[in-house]
């Protein structure tokens, strides 16, 4: 999957549906597929399926972001923190390291531990949540700014090289303990010190959370997305996660639909100015280059035109 590092790469997350046919997403989404849009992105190049790689830290999304940014170890090293705090125009001391810090639910349960999203919890509770966990990180170097009402960006210490593992990831494919233990096994002192703040915050969040329907998960919270970002990393890189909450929701619809309005408004013009579009499911990616066309093909084309849901089925 190498690109020229000056060109402009567009990720996608949640843009492929599982295997196999036929399914709801596609099927939704076959419904567009006369758009000149979906047309047109159907002639372009497409790779084939580039599998997700063993006991990576995130899913296909993340991994493919970090590839893309020029990460040294992309499926373990996926610092999507700094990025952002970049993007932000935020600044922290050279000694510190960012991370997402998400409110989560978790349940220990046969020797898996899930991990919830906070369903259930309006956007009043959990900044009051964070409120009351604010003064205790503050003790451990941790300072942070709140991205959404159930996520924060951090930095701290701690966060300067802990390995994490991507909520997403956890969330949908579950932390399993023999899996996941070994592949942050033995862990360093930041993580030390990270499950000790964890096991105090859940202490401090129990009594302060309302009822939920997860009768046996516990709040808690979850550090993501830590690590510092290439020395030269890619200028043009765009990760889109619209899809996400259609894809999470399994709203074909609102997904198909969104695919759609990407494919206007970033997909073709990523493609139009000699970019690339890596298209992520869960667990793979698919790689949209370039087309420049014979006549003679997109004579053929015209006549017989491809179907994008069946290419990348």
């Amino acid at each position: 999957m190498n690109v020229p590092h000056d060109a402009p790469v567009t990720v996608v997350a949640y843009a492929l549906w599982p295997t196999p046919l036929p399914h709801p997403l596609a099927q939704a989404l076959a419904q567009h597929q006369h758009l000149p849009v979906m047309q047109a992105l159907a002639q372009a190049p497409l790779s084939t399926a580039m599998p997700l790689p063993p006991q990576s830290a995130g899913l296909a999304h993340e991994w493919a972001w970090a590839l893309a940014m020029g990460c040294a170890a992309p499926a373990q090293h996926m610092p999507l923190a700094a990025w952002e705090a970049q993007r932000w125009q935020l600044a922290c001391p050279d000694s510190h390291g960012w991370a997402f810090i998400d409110v989560v639910f978790s349940e220990f349960q046969q020797g898996q531990v899930k991990v919830h999203a906070p369903v259930g919890l309006d956007d009043a509770t959990l900044t009051q949540l964070f409120a009351a966990m604010h003064p205790y990180v503050q003790e451990d170097g941790i300072e942070w700014f709140p991205c959404s009402p159930s996520r924060y960006l951090a930095h701290g210490e701690m966060f300067k090289s802990m390995p994490t593992l991507s909520l997403d990831r956890v969330c949908l494919q579950g932390l399993h303990a023999l899996d996941d233990a070994a592949w942050l096994t033995p862990p360093s002192a930041a993580q030390r010190r990270w499950h000790r703040l964890q096991n105090e915050m859940q202490m401090l969040l129990y009594p302060l959370t309302p009822p939920t329907n997860l009768a046996q998960a516990m709040p808690s919270i979850w550090a993501s997305g830590c690590g510092d970002l290439p020395a030269q990393p890619r200028s043009s890189l765009t990760l889109l996660d619209d899809l996400r909450e259609p894809f999470l929701h399994a709203d074909a619809a609102a997904w198909s639909q969104t695919w759609v309005e990407l494919a206007t408004e970033h997909l073709w013009p990523c493609l139009q100015r000699g970019g690339e579009v890596w298209l992520c499911g869960v667990d793979h990616v698919r790689k949209l280059s370039p087309a420049n066309p014979t006549g003679l093909q997109r004579l053929w084309s015209r006549w017989f035109p491809p179907s994008l849901i069946q290419r990348l089925s």
